[in-house]
């Protein structure tokens, strides 16, 4: 029959790619309705799915201000409470401090006759310690205006020549 067909002028081809049109045509005719209502359902879904995470959203920005709001107001009551704590320890401390000068100055009435011989005594050890400090200073000084002169060679061999001796000694010793 298409052979005939063919002989006859025909075109099987275009035969079989009208009848493939057809029945795909029947086929969405029929599945055209439960494809409509499957669209239907994955939309109705789709929608559900964006009101439930809109819900998800909001509930977290909730969640995060009344965390953030909450933890915020607490550490600002903790920083009080540590800021009345440390005053309370400054006023123990200069309490404390208080008490004991007073203490010490009601143990004798020499006290004050002992503080100020000490203090004397300090300022004396701190003027000498001045005055010694200047004068290592002033060697110093001297020593800088000597340096690179005839003064280093002469320093070199003097410590060289003592190093000798004292290795010249320590042999001796040894030998003994």
């Amino acid at each position: 029959m298409i052979i005939k067909y063919e002989a006859l002028g025909g075109n099987t081809s275009e035969v079989a790619k009208n009848s493939e049109i057809k029945m795909q045509n029947k086929f969405l005719e029929y599945c055209n309705i439960p494809a409509v209502q499957w669209k239907n359902k994955i939309d109705d879904l789709i929608l559900q799915y964006e009101s439930d995470l809109l819900k998800y959203i909001n509930l977290i920005e909730k969640w995060n201000k009344l965390k953030y709001e909450i933890m915020s107001r607490t550490y600002l009551e903790k920083t009080g409470y540590l800021l009345l704590q440390a005053q309370v320890a400054e006023l123990q401390a200069k309490i404390t401090k208080l008490s004991c000068t007073i203490r010490m100055f009601r143990e004798t009435s020499t006290t004050i006759d002992a503080f100020k011989i000490l203090n004397q005594s300090v300022e004396e050890k701190l003027k000498i310690v001045t005055n010694e400090i200047r004068q290592k200073e002033d060697l110093k000084k001297l020593y800088d205006n000597l340096k690179n002169t005839e003064y280093d060679q002469v320093l070199i061999t003097y410590s060289q020549f003592c190093n000798a001796i004292k290795k010249k000694k320590y042999i001796l010793d040894q030998i003994k």
